[in-house]
């Protein structure tokens, strides 16, 4: 039985926010090792991006002539 009729119930209670916090940790520690994943691999495009401009910047600049260049990079890296 209700003493207070009137009175509304505001807020959660803690088990709510137990669970709320256990989800969480979950999606946390799930994500987390693919957003490292992630983090690695723009790495290492960004890196092959600037390796590939310098090659081309180097080529337009000895190409001025209209000489042909030579590279020993393979494209399988």
């Amino acid at each position: 039985m209700n003493t207070h009729p009137y009175r509304r119930n505001h807020g959660f209670t803690m088990i709510e926010l137990m669970v709320i916090v256990a989800v969480d940790g979950i999606l946390v520690a799930v994500g987390v090792p693919s957003f490292n994943n992630f983090l690695v691999s723009s790495r290492t495009s960004a890196l092959a991006n600037d390796i590939t401009s310098a090659v081309n910047l180097a080529r337009s600049g000895r190409c001025q002539d209209s000489c042909r260049v030579n590279h020993p990079v393979s494209r399988n890296w």
